[in-house]
């Protein structure tokens, strides 16, 4: 995929961005985060793999994504 290079200082500064917030998160939170969105784990695998229960993973990652929704309005 070829991009202009105003789309891509665009998609780098977003990037950064959203590395800087999440750096911000405790381990723990962030390791959540990246089973979801990285290893494509459903919430009863990651409850397994945190030992927690697939309900509270939902109840987190909902609060989760409300911070880093949060954060990234407050850099913008």
């Amino acid at each position: 995929e070829t991009t202009d290079p105003e789309t891509r200082a665009i998609r780098d500064d977003q990037a950064q961005r959203l590395r800087r917030v999440l750096h911000q998160f405790s381990p723990e939170d962030r390791l959540l985060l990246s089973l979801f969105y990285e290893q494509e784990l459903d919430a009863s695998q990651i409850a397994k793999t945190m030992n927690l229960g697939a309900a509270g993973v939902r109840m987190r990652k909902k609060r989760l994504l409300a911070r880093l929704q949060d954060a990234l309005k407050e850099q913008s």
